[in-house]
C-alpha cells in the first residue's frame, strides 16, 4: 500500500523557478506533439540545469517521472501529469530594489 502511494505521489507537485517553468511548457509541447526528439532535448536541458544546481531534487523527480511516462509511449498519462505539474505552479515574485 505504501509503495503505491510513493509511485502515484501525494500532495501537489513541486513549485519551480520561472526558468524551469519554461521547461515545463517545452516538455508539455514535446509530449502533446509526441515528438521524442523534443522530449530528449528537454531531458538534456534538465540534466544541464541539474548539473548547474538550478533544479532541486524534488523538481528533478517530477520532471523525470513525466519524461519516463513519455519515453514508454504513455503519452496521455504523461500529458496529464505535465498539465498537473504546470497547473500547480504559482507565479513567483521577483525581488525589486
Amino acid at each position: 500500500m505504501m509503495a503505491a502511494l510513493v509511485v502515484i505521489g501525494c500532495g501537489r507537485p513541486q513549485a519551480s523557478t520561472p526558468q524551469n517553468q519554461k521547461l515545463i511548457s517545452s516538455l508539455r509541447t514535446a509530449i502533446s506533439a509526441k515528438k521524442t526528439v523534443w522530449l530528449e532535448k528537454c531531458n538534456e536541458i534538465l540534466q544541464d540545469r541539474r548539473a548547474e544546481g538550478k533544479v532541486t531534487d524534488a523538481e528533478y523527480e517530477e520532471f523525470q517521472a513525466i519524461i519516463a511516462l513519455a519515453k514508454e509511449k504513455r503519452w496521455k498519462e504523461a500529458e496529464q501529469e505535465v498539465i498537473r505539474f504546470q497547473k500547480a505552479q504559482r507565479p513567483i515574485r521577483e525581488k525589486t530594489k
